[in-house]
């Protein structure tokens, strides 16, 4: 059975580097328009990842169920690629695939620690695809999208609003709202209506220090809410959001150095003013020292990283149960300790091609509107895989925030789903105008920038690098003296992951 998990897992890290090797070559050499790269290799590297994952949890746990749900989890990967390819026939197929990636890991892995999770994951993302499917259609005819900043800032200061009147609390945290029976997170789809408003204002407004102390005040009382409600980390995407794009269109380096240094006035603010900001950073400082109580969380995620190594206890043969929230929060911890490092680092790999996708997609657009809207989901989803990973690794203090697309969770789930359809439907309606299809559509011209976006882009490429670069320095010397803490109940575990790993370097 071991032997077995661990071949299995071995077969899903080559698949895995198959598939970022192949998005990667897709990214460099394919060319706006192309149609000589086939997304069907991307697909069956997909599907593989599935299939050998779910039948090794049905050989571990001989519970037929799983097997059902991972022929319905494989039927919605089909549906949604031959989908989206016959109705929009000029989106991004390596955007689609990376995302659908991220999509079938999550569903794995989830099924791993609870098949009752499973089944809502599965229908929220569902959903999330079947409602998306029309989203890019309502996108290219409604030109009033691009002035209307003002309905967005209503909308997203009334959407969290109404978490202090309705909301309900879960897990110590009060926000969510019941509607209809089902609990919602109002933060998440203000994640997408706070870009539209930014993308909007930018847009509606010349560069200038009037239009940006507009933004500022609008940006703000959407941080301020989130402070109050104490969702920090969703404070500090938004924030970190509404930095990185208006640094995009201003390209000014004091701008850049007076948000950051506000953000940072306010997080030491922050520390002193909430007692469980000062319970993390205290856990992130030392998590040793208060390994009974507030450092448990990070100690756990590190003994389930460390145990894994390079290559991972094997599916479903670790123990990332004894890791608090990992089945949202901290499933990348869970994900690495029975997969590996490698595994992990496949993942950043794939969050990084994504951000390019995203960034090449904002590039080519001749829209203005369009382009802010791309940087800012880039932006978005891009931090909030760094702050989810960073937090778990012990990089940073650890912010409470989900790893996109792969985290348990219905409305982070399909707020993302929602933010790549919305790029993909944008950059079809740029494509439709290229080529002639959609002559009615006004095109506004994107504004000519004063800087060169390029080191925009180069900075988040380093972030996602310092991830991976921290990951291996953990493994190769944090490791290795932590192991053997007696809160570590992975012993055995982690002795055999190494061995593996001792083989590895004999063969190659």
């Amino acid at each position: 059975m071991k032997q077995l998990s661990s071949l299995s897992g071995t077969l899903i890290l080559i698949l895995a580097v198959l598939f970022c090797i192949w998005s990667f070559a897709r990214f460099l050499f394919e060319k706006k328009g192309q149609k000589r790269w086939s997304s069907i290799p991307g697909l069956l590297i997909i599907l593989l990842i599935q299939v050998t994952g779910y039948l090794t949890l049905y050989e571990r746990f001989q519970e037929l169920p799983m097997l059902y749900f991972g022929g319905a989890a494989m039927l919605m990967i089909l549906f949604a690629f031959f989908s989206y390819r016959f109705v929009y026939r000029n989106l991004s197929e390596g955007l689609l695939c990376g995302m659908l990636f991220s999509l079938a890991i999550g569903l794995l892995f989830i099924t791993r620690l609870n098949s009752s999770y499973a089944v809502r994951q599965l229908a929220y993302a569902l959903l999330a695809l079947l409602v998306c499917l029309l989203v890019p259609m309502f996108i290219r005819r409604m030109k009033m999208l691009r002035n209307a900043w003002i309905l967005y800032a209503v909308a997203g200061i009334l959407a969290l609003a109404s978490v202090m009147l309705f909301g309900v609390t879960i897990n110590g945290a009060t926000n969510w709202i019941k509607v209809f029976g089902f609990t919602l997170q109002p933060s998440e789809f203000v994640k997408i209506s706070f870009i539209m408003m930014v993308a909007s204002m930018l847009y509606t407004f010349s560069v200038g220090k009037k239009p940006f102390v507009l933004i500022s005040v609008f940006a703000a009382i959407h941080v301020l809410i989130l402070v109050y409600q104490r969702d920090l980390g969703g404070a500090l995407l938004l924030f970190l959001t509404f930095v990185g794009m208006t640094y995009y269109v201003s390209g000014s380096r004091k701008w850049l150095l007076l948000c950051l240094g506000g953000g940072g006035a306010a997080a030491v603010a922050g520390y002193f003013l909430f007692s469980h900001v000062q319970t993390r950073v205290m856990a992130w400082l030392d998590p040793w020292t208060y390994i009974d109580d507030r450092g448990y969380q990070i100690a756990q995620s590190l003994f389930g990283i460390g145990s894994g190594s390079w290559f991972g206890s094997g599916l479903a043969e670790g123990m990332p149960g004894q890791i608090p929230v990992v089945i949202s929060d901290f499933i990348f911890s869970g994900i690495v300790e029975e997969l590996g490092i490698l595994f992990g680092i496949c993942l950043i790999v794939n969050n990084l091609i994504m951000f390019l996708y995203l960034m090449r997609l904002a590039w080519d657009t001749k829209n203005a509107f369009h382009q802010y809207i791309s940087i800012g989901c880039g932006m978005m989803i891009s931090m909030q895989s760094f702050l989810s990973i960073g937090g778990v690794i012990k990089l940073i203090p650890s912010t409470g925030v989900t790893l996109p697309l792969i985290s348990y969770g219905g409305s982070s789930l399909i707020s993302t789903i929602m933010m790549l359809m919305i790029i993909e439907g944008l950059y079809i309606a740029d494509a439709e105008i290229d080529t002639g299809h959609d002559t009615k559509t006004e095109q506004p011209s994107v504004r000519k920038l004063s800087h060169k976006p390029l080191k925009y882009i180069v900075l988040t490429v380093i972030m996602f690098m310092t991830l991976i670069g921290y990951l291996v320095y953990f493994n190769v010397v944090t490791a290795p003296k932590i192991l053997d803490n007696p809160y570590n109940k992975r012993v055995e575990i982690s002795e055999d992951a190494r061995l593996v790993h001792d083989v590895w370097l004999l063969i190659f």
